[in-house]
């Protein structure tokens, strides 16, 4: 536990978990909120009767593709601001549902607990490797005050009790909901974009195949992979004229990832985390 930094309020607690500094409240509905430091100066929008209040939520989300619970949602306006979120129902104690390829691979995948995902997600941001990869902010994490009957959570005991040994900085409840907020990013999905932009199919594919491959040389090169690798989760931004923005740099498409939820350090680089925290 750290001491209060001038942009917190009295009523709001600092910690440390896995490394992420949060400043947590309780919201006016009993929940927790941990809003991370790029949370933080939109305290007011991120509270949850700005968002998530059922006459609000219902009429102004949109589900968007997966198969993870997630919404595109604008917050209320609030002393003249209003800003788009992703809300993301974490999936953590769940199973993974495979392919054949990917048990094979990854038989032992799991979901990333809240923490564990932001955590994994400001590491990959703070990487000094060039061209960085580029993803969505992680704004804050909010727990309903609900407890649900462990049926109705699709977690499994083993699973959850994994993650809970990890940290003991907050505790990760079997019964409660994690719900993750995300600033929205402007842009279309990989396929989305490319549909739009090349009607040769067979172009297309070729360049989505050679999209996947370098956004998983760039993350290998960072120290990280995704298992559930898809270019849905690749999300794409035209230009005025309509073509698709490039990095100035390379020369090549230039990409925004957005979903972490098995995101997972490489091999290589969870010895170096593990050799640096021993020292």
């Amino acid at each position: 536990m750290s001491n209060q930094p001038q942009s917190a309020c009295p009523s709001e607690t600092v910690l440390s978990v896995l490394g992420v500094d949060y400043v947590h409240s309780i919201t006016a509905d009993g929940g927790d909120l941990y809003l991370t430091r790029f949370g933080r100066a939109f305290r007011d929008l991120l509270q949850p009767e700005n968002w998530r209040e059922q006459e609000w939520f219902a009429p102004n989300r949109q589900r968007l593709m997966g198969t993870s619970v997630v919404y595109r949602v604008p917050t209320k306006r609030i002393n003249g601001r209003q800003m788009d979120l992703v809300v993301k129902w974490c999936r953590v104690g769940e199973e993974v549902p495979y392919d054949t390829v990917t048990f094979r691979k990854f038989a032992e995948a799991e979901f990333n607990g809240p923490f564990e995902e932001f955590s994994l997600l400001m590491e990959l941001r703070s990487q000094p490797v060039r061209p960085r990869v580029r993803t969505k902010r992680p704004l804050g994490i909010y727990v309903p005050k609900e407890r649900l009957k462990l049926w109705q959570t699709g977690r499994y005991s083993a699973k959850m009790e994994s993650h809970q040994a990890k940290f003991r900085d907050v505790e990760l409840d079997m019964y409660r909901q994690y719900i993750l907020l995300y600033q929205w990013v402007d842009g279309l999905s990989a396929v989305e974009a490319l549909a739009q932009t090349e009607p040769d199919l067979a172009k297309r594919r070729t360049t989505l195949e050679r999209l996947t491959l370098r956004v998983q040389d760039d993350l290998a090169r960072c120290g990280y992979f995704v298992i559930d690798h898809k270019p849905v989760h690749f999300i794409l931004r035209q230009r005025p004229d309509g073509s698709l923005l490039r990095d100035p740099a390379t020369g090549e498409l230039a990409y925004v990832l957005v979903d972490f939820e098995l995101l997972n350090r490489t091999t290589e680089h969870q010895q170096e985390v593990q050799s640096a925290r021993r020292a």
